[in-house]
C-alpha cells in the first residue's frame, strides 16, 4: 500500500513539475485583476472613474478615439434611437468607427458591445433603433476600418451617467484582449 502511495506521489510531482505537458502557450481566461492596459487613451489625459471599472479600461469621453490592442475604437455622444418595435421602446445609439491599426485581422461583432445605465444595468447591443447598423460582425484586415451605429434597449431611461463598453473578443493568438474601452455619457 505505502509503495502505491508513493508512486502516486511521485506521478503527481512530474505532472507538476512538466506543468501538465503544457508547452509553454497559454490561453488563459480573462481576470479582472490580471488584464493590463497596452494603449493610452487620445482623449483626456486624466481617465475618470465609473462603477465596474477594471484594471485596464481605457476611459474617454464621447467622440475620443481609445486603442486597445492596435484597434482604434471612436464612439459618438449617445443619441435615441428610433423606437421601430413593436411596442416603441426606447433605444439609445452611438457611431462607432473601427480602423484596424496592428498587424494581424481583427475581429468585431455587435456583441462586443454593452452599455451601462446610471442604475447599474448592463445592456447588451440590439438590433433596431437605427438604419445604419454596425452589421452582424465580421473582420478588419490590417489597415482596414468598418463604420456603423450600435444600439440599446432603454428601458431605464434615467438621467445620469451611461457608460458604453467595447471589449474586443480574444487575440488571433486567443489571448485576452489587454482591456476595455469605455466612454462616459452624461445624460
Amino acid at each position: 500500500m505505502r509503495l502505491l502511495f508513493e508512486l502516486a506521489l511521485i506521478l503527481i510531482i512530474v505532472i507538476l513539475l512538466s506543468d501538465g505537458g503544457n508547452d509553454g502557450s497559454t490561453a488563459a481566461a480573462p481576470d479582472e485583476d490580471a488584464v493590463t492596459a497596452s494603449a493610452e487613451p487620445t482623449g483626456p489625459a486624466a481617465a475618470p472613474v465609473f462603477p465596474g471599472e477594471m484594471r485596464g479600461d481605457v476611459v474617454g469621453q464621447p467622440e475620443d478615439s481609445l486603442t486597445i490592442d492596435g484597434l482604434s475604437v471612436t464612439a459618438s455622444e449617445l443619441f435615441d434611437g428610433k423606437t421601430t418595435t413593436y411596442d416603441d421602446s426606447p433605444t439609445l445609439c452611438t457611431s462607432t468607427t473601427l480602423k484596424n491599426n496592428s498587424g494581424a485581422q481583427i475581429t468585431f461583432d455587435t456583441f462586443d458591445w454593452n452599455l451601462q445605465t446610471p442604475g447599474g444595468l448592463i445592456n447588451y447591443t440590439v438590433q433596431y433603433g437605427s438604419d445604419n447598423q454596425l452589421g452582424a460582425g465580421g473582420k478588419i484586415a490590417p489597415g482596414g476600418s468598418t463604420s456603423g451605429d450600435v444600439c440599446f434597449s432603454n428601458d431605464e431611461a434615467g438621467p445620469g451617467q451611461y457608460v458604453l463598453l467595447y471589449t474586443p473578443p480574444l487575440t488571433s493568438d486567443y489571448q485576452p484582449p489587454s482591456g476595455r474601452a469605455a466612454w462616459l455619457h452624461f445624460r
